[in-house]
């Protein structure tokens, strides 16, 4: 195993699985903490632990991040990798900084990352994290309803979390310069050459990775290529353009930041730590550049082939703006479950959704059907003073997961659901402990494949991801 990554949650799993597998690594998931039990799949050159500490309790995020970081390391992991979400979503009492301190003790170095992934539009410019051009704080993650990210300033925002200190890398620097002393390293990345100039210096170390799936798909390129190959200059800006794809903030980024920012710690600065001893924390052959061979790299192989039919079914509970837009551009059946109705009765909601659902497909079985929680921001805010922030999230994930296991049961062997929490529920509902990755969407979407003796095609996108359409076009090369 080349790469063994902790997730905070199901669909930022997939995403960093879809875009490192699409880079050349075969990579398998396993959803939630695992057990002395559990074996990595078969052939997957990156495997991730995909957990729900996101908002867990700090102490619960710890813990389990921890045990699938010494479960990783007990299957072989070359290199650990804290996969935290390209928006940096979290709040001042966590779970990113508490993580990074555990799992950077658990390998012996400190931590380094980035949350940038410039193909989906997020980019970080000193120390300040862009959405699409714009500053986080002023992007729709404004009104996330559980981490609401009202700040962009990454250092300022992770030394909330920590006690360590923390530093910054800043463009066009690239990986951990001599003499760096702060406990926690954020990244400047404005296109993916920056982030291969990162993962080229970061490849072989004992610290700790970390980031959004952008860095973690440099790394799989630069071991899919081998090393040695020649790096891109960034002595020169990279171009301005309009493509989110390579969003760059930097001609007037000043102007874009706050005036007050924190970010102030360059590279060097930070108090002194001791020395770390090399690969003191994991076990062999941690930190060591790994050296692949033919059968380390390549598209991912071995995946059943499901039967045709059964019928499609797309489960939202996202409240994102984009997953609010991918509901309004399906043409398709939509049966909505109301949050007033679950809290009166849900297994009467429940029971009615799954009829109408089955219902639909029995009308039309080649046509997809879209059930949905989803409410746009003021909407959710009501629902959450009725109800309480909690108890309304948790009558829509566990209604999602009702419904996806009954129509599984039903027959259905084709979903897509958007929402990382809602994913967490459709799949602890369905019993899906793994999954292999295959084919992407779209970038961070890929297709999955539940591995045991009833395999289900899976697509768990994060809310914010994916082209208006996908409810519609993501099928035309689904499993």
């Amino acid at each position: 195993m080349l790469l063994g990554v902790v997730a905070d949650d199901v669909t930022g799993a997939c995403d960093l699985a879809g875009v490192v597998t699409a880079a050349g690594l075969p990579t398998s998931v396993l959803l939630g903490p695992p057990s002395p039990s559990d074996v990595p799949a078969g052939g997957a050159a990156c495997v991730v632990v995909a957990l729900r500490s996101r908002t867990a309790p700090v102490e619960d995020a710890v813990a389990e991040s921890v045990l699938a970081g010494r479960w990783l390391l007990a299957h072989g992991a070359h290199r650990l990798y804290q996969k935290y979400c390209s928006t940096f979503d979290s709040t001042a009492a966590g779970n990113i900084g508490p993580v990074a301190d555990a799992l950077a003790a658990l390998v012996g170095g400190r931590s380094v990352g980035t949350p940038a992934t410039p193909a989906v539009g997020r980019t970080v410019y000193q120390g300040h994290l862009f959405v699409d051009g714009r500053l986080l704080s002023e992007s729709p993650l404004r009104d996330h309803p559980l981490t609401p990210m009202t700040d962009s300033d990454l250092v300022r925002l992770l030394s909330a979390q920590t006690e360590r200190t923390v530093g910054l890398v800043r463009w066009p620097a690239a990986g951990v310069p001599s003499g760096e002393t702060a406990d926690h390293l954020l990244l400047d990345a404005l296109i993916d050459a920056d982030l291969d100039r990162h993962a080229a210096a970061l490849a072989a170390g004992d610290d700790l990775l970390g980031g959004a799936s952008g860095l973690a798909a440099a790394l799989a390129r630069h071991w899919a290529a081998g090393s040695g190959g020649a790096v891109a200059d960034a002595t020169t800006p990279p171009p301005v353009t309009n493509s989110p794809a390579a969003t760059r903030p930097a001609a007037g980024a000043a102007a874009a930041l706050p005036a007050e920012s924190a970010s102030g710690p360059d590279t060097g600065s930070g108090a002194a730590r001791g020395q770390v001893p090399p690969g003191s924390g994991g076990t062999p052959p941690y930190g060591r550049a790994p050296t692949l061979d033919a059968t380390s790299t390549g598209p991912a192989a071995g995946l059943p082939v499901l039967p045709a039919g059964g019928g499609r079914v797309v489960l939202a509970g996202s409240c994102s703006a984009r997953t609010r837009e991918q509901i309004a551009t399906f043409s398709g059946p939509v049966v909505r479950l109301a949050v007033d109705d679950l809290a009166a009765d849900a297994a009467r909601g429940v029971a009615a959704a799954v009829e109408a659902t089955l219902a639909a497909l029995a009308e039309d079985p080649d046509r997809p059907v879209l059930v949905t929680t989803s409410l746009a921001p003021d909407e959710l805010r009501a629902v959450q003073d009725r109800h309480g922030r909690d108890r309304a999230a948790a009558l829509a994930e566990d209604a999602l997961g009702a419904v996806a296991r009954a129509v599984a049961e039903a027959g259905v062997r084709r979903l897509i659901v958007a929402g990382g929490e809602t994913s967490g529920a459709v799949t602890r509902a369905l019993g899906v402990r793994q999954v292999r990755v295959g084919d992407q969407v779209a970038p961070g979407v890929p297709w999955t494949i539940s591995t045991g003796p009833r395999p289900l095609a899976l697509l768990l996108k994060s809310g914010n991801f994916g082209p208006p359409d996908l409810f519609t076009t993501a099928w035309e090369v689904g499993p």
